[in-house]
């Protein structure tokens, strides 16, 4: 199990380090040296309720979620999967075969800052084998049922 896990981004304007320990989750701005707990709450709890959201176009299980929430607002984010716990997006979506290094980071983070995260196989965050490449595909989101719902969808 991860204990420790960054996302950087240095495409975006402002440049950031979000981090994960044991204490939770952090977003730290290098140009002001302080950091900030990142909480997930009163995020949505299902796919009707969710506004923003962001998934990877690259893979090949992966439906076009355009169709899934058609009133959501999809969000490019360089900052995958953590941009759940930024509060940026509600829903992250990486489609299967997604490679752990690409995906546990942000992931990490997620779970750290009291969001959840399902594979698409609906293995939840604490059973799934981060060590397994390739992963079957990965939902990371501000609650549980908001996961769960998505990943449901997707199989449908």
């Amino acid at each position: 199990m991860p204990t420790l896990s960054a996302v950087y981004s240095p495409f975006q304007r402002k440049k950031l380090l979000i981090s994960a320990s044991p204490e939770g989750a952090e977003l730290w701005t290098p140009h002001t040296g302080r950091s900030q707990k990142l909480a997930v709450a009163n995020g949505p709890r299902t796919l009707d309720e969710v506004r923003r959201y962001e998934y990877s176009s690259w893979g090949t299980r992966l439906k076009d979620l355009d169709m899934i929430i058609p009133f959501g607002r999809r969000i490019r984010s360089q900052t995958r999967m953590a941009s759940v716990a930024l509060g940026d997006v509600d829903l992250s979506v990486f489609p299967s075969p997604s490679h752990p290094h690409d995906v546990l980071p942000g992931a990490h983070i997620v779970k750290k800052a009291g969001g959840a995260v399902v594979s698409l196989t609906g293995e939840e965050y604490e059973t799934t084998d981060w060590r397994v490449d390739p992963l079957n595909g990965v939902v990371a989101a501000s609650s549980l049922e908001l996961a769960q719902a998505t990943v449901e969808r997707l199989a449908a």
